[in-house]
């Protein structure tokens, strides 16, 4: 067939078939180009979910002691006419639905003579002392050190600056007090009490104080953390704290007990004093898988907590709240997570309506990773 004959064939092709040809060449590009990427993508997603399923290796964590003495500090728990009364700015909820959590060790505890080892030596509290009075723009006068005399090989656990009406303190374990004895006073248009301010009040006054000390804080995206609760003769005692607000869950969880920053109002409704925690947590252990908060209510039914309420568990127990917390002490060799439950203590209800929430602590981490439950045995612990 030469080429002439060929042109005069194609000439006698119906356009429609020639359209659908073209037309079929067209989608099946197309079809292409979408299936490739979109196969590669489900590719990745596969990979990523097939990495997610795979059982962690948890092998290699050590196991934990159980060691949450308070020093003989007595009985812990809170007072409020309502358990909505006693909220907090705890960034955890039982939506969170972690599987891990990172423990660390205390690098700062008590020994048998009852004081710290581990903490901070003089020169470095001196400069940390020495670089927040810079960051607040303040001069110091002089620097001074506090030691407990009689113990006389205690190295010193705090060192504070004079700022003229100001002080500067750095405790051993990193943490930072400014004072201000004469009180600071705020912009007349913010209430800041410890009893007598609103929860918008308090809000607005925070976001000012923390504006104010962004230097020495450094907290890109602050989360509020304003907390109360009642004393024994019903006056409300409101707090007033921060802490960083991004980053994972876990992270946020982490610095909600470990960085935060607390401003505590004098009697006029003046700032006293701003403290921030830093605790030393270089020593991770490792994460470790925790159990849930239903897992953990279920533990304590059963006995296994600790408490320092002389009386443990009321004979019928009502959970009034349960969340996630680490507990920091200088008495905890490691710190790690637990399962914070407040239990109303009926026999301890005032004749004023107030109630008693007594505090319980269920271990978080799993179980397999605990040297041993803890189980009430009557005695406080």
């Amino acid at each position: 067939m030469n080429a002439q004959v060929l042109l005069d064939c194609i000439g006698q092709i119906d356009d429609s078939l020639l359209l659908q040809a073209e037309n079929f060449c067209v989608k099946r590009q197309l079809r292409l180009k979408w299936i490739l990427p979109t196969a590669a993508c489900l590719a990745l997603a596969m990979s990523a979910l097939f990495l997610f399923l795979q059982p962690q290796d948890y092998s290699e964590l050590p196991k934990l002691e159980i060691n949450m003495d308070s020093g003989g500090m007595g009985f812990e728990g809170l007072m409020a006419y309502r358990i909505e009364d006693l909220e907090n700015g705890n960034p955890w909820t039982e939506q969170s639905r972690l599987k891990t959590l990172p423990v660390f060790q205390n690098t700062r505890v008590y020994n048998r003579d009852g004081f710290f080892t581990g903490g901070l030596s003089t020169e470095e509290m001196k400069d940390r002392v020495r670089d927040a009075a810079e960051k607040l723009g303040l001069k110091i006068d002089s620097i001074q050190v506090r030691s407990i005399s009689e113990i006389p090989e205690a190295a010193p656990y705090r060192a504070f600056a004079l700022c003229g009406d100001t002080q500067v303190e750095v405790s051993e374990n990193g943490g930072i007090l400014i004072s201000y004895p004469n009180g600071k006073p705020l912009p007349k248009e913010y209430s800041f009490t410890l009893s007598h301010t609103t929860q918008e009040q308090a809000e607005a006054s925070l976001h000012y104080l923390l504006q104010q000390y962004h230097s020495l804080t450094g907290l890109h995206s602050p989360a509020l953390d304003i907390a109360g609760s009642y004393s024994i003769d019903a006056a409300f005692c409101r707090s007033y704290g921060s802490y960083e607000g991004t980053g994972s869950p876990e992270q946020q969880i982490v610095a909600y007990h470990f960085t935060g920053i607390s401003f505590v109002p004098n009697e006029n409704g003046e700032l006293s004093s701003v403290s921030l925690r830093r605790e030393n947590l270089s020593q991770k252990l490792g994460d470790y898988p925790i159990i849930t908060a239903k897992q953990a209510r279920e533990l304590l039914l059963q006995g296994h907590y600790i408490s320092s309420v002389p009386e443990g568990l009321p004979e019928h127990t009502a959970i009034a709240r349960t969340e996630l917390v680490y507990h920091v002490s200088g008495f905890d060799t490691v710190f790690m997570p637990y399962y914070r439950m407040l239990i109303e203590l009926p026999d301890r209800k005032q004749e004023n309506g107030l109630k008693t929430f007594g505090v319980f602590y269920v271990p978080a981490v799993r179980s397999d990773f605990l040297e041993a439950l803890p189980l009430w045995d009557g005695q406080i612990n």
